[in-house]
């Protein structure tokens, strides 16, 4: 049975402690990513999809600037330590 989008279709998402932590170890070894799809009509189905294509890694670096290296992502701690400098 192929779903509507031309995935093939994957077990349901386990339910419970023991059953999703098998299922994730054997998903560790699958290449394709288990996806649940909703339909409009909030139908709901499993279905294993390919990943995106890797980038090369020196082009996603060559994209970055200095800036992009040297900032933190969390800002209320760079704000922390310029205030605890001010006094």
């Amino acid at each position: 049975m192929s779903s509507i989008t031309g995935n093939q279709p994957a077990d349901p998402v386990a339910k419970g402690i023991i059953p999703t932590a098998k299922q994730s170890l054997k998903d560790l070894f699958v290449w394709k990513q288990r996806v649940l799809v909703t339909s409009d009509t909030g139908e709901e189905h499993t279905e294993w999809q390919s990943p995106a294509p890797l980038q090369n890694p020196f082009s996603l670096l060559a994209q970055l600037s200095f800036r992009d290296v040297c900032t933190t992502p969390n800002h209320h701690a760079s704000k922390t330590v310029a205030v605890y400098f001010q006094y």
